[in-house]
């Protein structure tokens, strides 16, 4: 008998292979949705709405967090703004084997202009010094 994803996409869900308890889930069972589509259809409470734009900006801006960014958040800024390092500003290399990184030159993680391209061995030995 086949069993169609509850989101009403009106598919057929597939068959469960494994019996997993944690996730109350038996083998030979139909699944209730086709993977990813629990949050779509008419059980989304969004179902049918039309995003607004002031929407659309809340959602971008939930996730900023300013001056108080974390270091990966800082380094994933950098590079959405400036793009990917692609050769060194110390060394001046732009060999395309090495691999290529922003380094933060005063601990000021939040300014985007606060970074230089480097090589990994010259940030390594920048940083080295910076922390002496």
């Amino acid at each position: 008998m086949k069993k169609l994803c509850a989101c009403g996409c009106r598919r057929t869900t597939a068959v469960i292979i494994k019996t997993d308890k944690k996730q109350k889930r038996v083998k030979g069972a139909h699944n209730k949705f086709i993977n990813g589509h629990n949050a779509k259809g008419k059980n989304n409470p969004n179902f049918g709405k039309i995003p607004t734009e002031e929407s659309k900006r809340k959602n971008r801006e939930a996730h900023w967090t300013g001056d108080k960014v974390g270091y990966k958040g800082a380094h994933i800024r950098v590079k959405k703004e400036r793009g990917t390092p692609r050769f060194c500003e110390i060394c001046k290399t732009t060999d395309k084997s090495k691999r290529y990184e922003w380094a933060n030159l005063t601990g000021n993680y939040a300014d985007v202009k606060d970074y230089k391209r480097m090589c990994c061995p010259c940030h390594q030995e920048y940083d080295k010094k910076r922390i002496l």
